[in-house]
């Protein structure tokens, strides 16, 4: 989480940079009169050779001719709008003169254009030329606010992501779904012998002919107690599968599988389940 929120504020710099306005057009000659020009929008020239300076603006050339007059590296995006308009993002490091920077890159276009129009014999101008510098400091409390989310996020999605590989029951839902009903019991994470004693054997329908079998799935810690178990209660306490060749399952009145979250496997569940859901008295013991 941590690094999520400091690669957050890492990655955000101030901006420097300025906005600038271009309005392209053309010079008319004096003994001649602009309506004569058609205007409408499949043939206003202008508004044509407009979309040609777009087109100037993502050559490589030019940028590097803009890099070298600045002289320092700079980026710049563009948008057209209405007719003959064209706005244009300058952006540049902290050692750049905004300024300097921003009358260099007009200057470059206007190089462009009067280049074209020795070559081509138009007159073509850059008719109105401004810019408004700018400067956005970094949100630190906003980062960090982000960073915190993402943080949260990650690690929740990392945890899940654990889980599904390892293939464990993580949740009792998760359990009960799988048994196909809830849980006869749950037992605290941390159970001792006094839970088993009080919430568990004392619930059990003790008699000659009872035969009680606690089945461990996986490390769920039963066999801690296996001794007094077995000893002082006449329960029979095996793991699963690792010691089911040496026991019937049949020849116990009662079974208790116990499954700890977190550890027991998901699958070794799914295929008792299978195997032997049909025993007239299963229950499941969870231990969260």
């Amino acid at each position: 989480m941590a690094a999520a929120v400091g690669t957050t504020a890492y990655t955000d710099h101030s901006e420097r940079g300025s906005t600038i306005f271009l309005t392209i057009g053309m010079q008319v000659q004096e003994i001649g009169r602009a309506d004569i020009y058609p205007t409408n929008q499949t043939y206003n020239l202008v508004d044509e050779f407009t979309e040609t300076i777009q087109g100037w603006l993502l050559n490589p050339a030019f940028t590097s001719r803009v890099d070298q007059m600045v002289g320092a590296d700079v980026s710049f995006s563009f948008r057209k709008q209405e007719r003959q308009n064209i706005v244009v993002t300058l952006q540049m490091g902290e050692e750049v003169d905004v300024v300097r920077a921003s009358n260099a890159f007009i200057a470059a276009l206007g190089q462009e254009i009067q280049t074209y129009n020795n070559s081509t014999n138009t007159p073509f101008v850059l008719a109105l030329s401004s810019f408004t510098p700018y400067e956005t400091q970094p949100q630190f409390k906003l980062n960090a606010l982000v960073g915190l989310f993402l943080g949260l996020f990650l690690s929740l999605f990392g945890v899940l992501s654990f889980e599904y590989l390892r293939r464990r029951l993580s949740f009792a839902f998760q359990a009960e779904s799988l048994w196909g009903s809830t849980a006869f019991l749950r037992l605290p994470h941390s159970f001792n012998s006094n839970d088993l004693k009080s919430k568990l054997l004392s619930r059990l329908p003790w008699g000659n002919e009872a035969s009680i079998l606690f089945l461990e799935m996986g490390k769920t810690g039963l066999f801690a107690f296996k001794e007094s178990l077995e000893s002082e209660n006449s329960v029979t306490v095996r793991s699963y599968p690792e010691t089911l060749s040496e026991i019937t399952l049949l020849d116990f009145s009662s079974i208790f599988l116990f499954v700890r979250l977190g550890e027991t496997p998901e699958e070794d569940l799914r295929q008792f389940r299978v195997m032997y859901g049909d025993h007239p008295s299963v229950y499941l013991v969870l231990i969260a």
